[in-house]
Protein backbone atom coordinates (compact mmCIF):
# COMPACT_ATOMS: atom_id res chain seq x y z
CA UNK A 1 0.00 0.00 0.00
CA UNK A 2 0.87 3.33 -0.77
CA UNK A 3 -0.07 4.87 2.53
CA UNK A 4 -0.87 3.25 6.13
CA UNK A 5 -1.56 7.07 7.50
CA UNK A 6 -4.80 7.92 6.01
CA UNK A 7 -6.14 11.55 5.79
CA UNK A 8 -9.04 12.34 3.90
CA UNK A 9 -8.69 12.99 0.50
CA UNK A 10 -5.89 10.68 0.45
CA UNK A 11 -5.19 8.95 -2.88
CA UNK A 12 -4.34 5.51 -1.64
CA UNK A 13 -3.15 2.74 -4.39
CA UNK A 14 -1.68 -1.32 -3.39
CA UNK A 15 -0.86 -4.13 -5.19
CA UNK A 16 -0.48 -7.68 -4.43
CA UNK A 17 1.29 -10.41 -5.62
CA UNK A 18 -0.19 -13.81 -5.20
CA UNK A 19 -0.10 -17.50 -6.56
CA UNK A 20 -1.80 -18.47 -9.33
CA UNK A 21 -4.94 -19.95 -7.94
CA UNK A 22 -5.78 -16.60 -6.12
CA UNK A 23 -9.31 -15.60 -7.42
CA UNK A 24 -9.58 -12.80 -5.39
CA UNK A 25 -8.36 -10.61 -2.46
CA UNK A 26 -10.77 -8.15 -0.30
CA UNK A 27 -9.13 -5.31 2.12
CA UNK A 28 -11.52 -4.48 4.86
CA UNK A 29 -10.83 -1.06 6.55
CA UNK A 30 -12.61 0.49 9.74
CA UNK A 31 -15.50 -1.96 9.10
CA UNK A 32 -15.36 -1.11 4.86
CA UNK A 33 -14.86 -3.78 2.74
CA UNK A 34 -13.47 -3.30 -0.94
CA UNK A 35 -12.09 -5.90 -3.69
CA UNK A 36 -8.54 -5.05 -5.09
CA UNK A 37 -8.81 -5.58 -9.39
CA UNK A 38 -7.51 -8.86 -10.93
CA UNK A 39 -4.62 -7.47 -13.76
CA UNK A 40 -3.50 -10.97 -14.29
CA UNK A 41 -2.93 -14.09 -12.54
CA UNK A 42 -1.52 -13.77 -9.40
CA UNK A 43 -1.67 -9.77 -9.61
CA UNK A 44 -4.04 -7.58 -7.57
CA UNK A 45 -4.61 -3.76 -7.80
CA UNK A 46 -6.61 -1.54 -5.77
CA UNK A 47 -6.88 2.73 -5.79
CA UNK A 48 -8.87 4.30 -3.78
CA UNK A 49 -10.18 8.02 -2.49
CA UNK A 50 -10.33 8.16 1.06
CA UNK A 51 -13.09 9.73 2.17
CA UNK A 52 -14.16 12.31 4.84
CA UNK A 53 -14.69 10.85 8.24
CA UNK A 54 -16.09 11.95 11.79
CA UNK A 55 -14.03 12.84 14.04
CA UNK A 56 -14.42 10.10 16.19
CA UNK A 57 -12.87 6.96 14.52
CA UNK A 58 -10.02 8.67 14.16
CA UNK A 59 -6.99 7.16 15.39
CA UNK A 60 -5.42 3.43 14.50
CA UNK A 61 -6.99 0.93 12.68
CA UNK A 62 -6.28 -2.83 11.33
CA UNK A 63 -6.47 -3.42 7.58
CA UNK A 64 -7.35 -6.90 7.22
CA UNK A 65 -6.38 -8.30 3.81
CA UNK A 66 -7.84 -11.79 2.65
CA UNK A 67 -7.28 -13.75 -0.22
CA UNK A 68 -9.16 -16.30 -1.64
CA UNK A 69 -8.69 -19.28 -4.16
CA UNK A 70 -10.56 -20.45 -6.78
CA UNK A 71 -11.34 -23.35 -4.73
CA UNK A 72 -12.67 -21.13 -1.67
CA UNK A 73 -9.92 -21.96 1.36
CA UNK A 74 -8.81 -17.98 2.45
CA UNK A 75 -5.17 -16.41 4.21
CA UNK A 76 -5.85 -13.22 5.90
CA UNK A 77 -2.88 -11.13 6.55
CA UNK A 78 -3.50 -7.67 9.02
CA UNK A 79 -1.44 -4.94 8.08
CA UNK A 80 -1.23 -1.67 10.76
CA UNK A 81 -2.50 2.01 9.90
CA UNK A 82 -4.07 4.94 11.32
CA UNK A 83 -6.82 7.82 10.24
CA UNK A 84 -6.11 10.79 10.96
Amino acid sequence: MSERNFHPGDHVYGTALATLNVASIEVRIAGYSMSMDKIGPGRFTLSYTVPNYPFFVRGPISILVIARTTQGAATTETISGSLQ
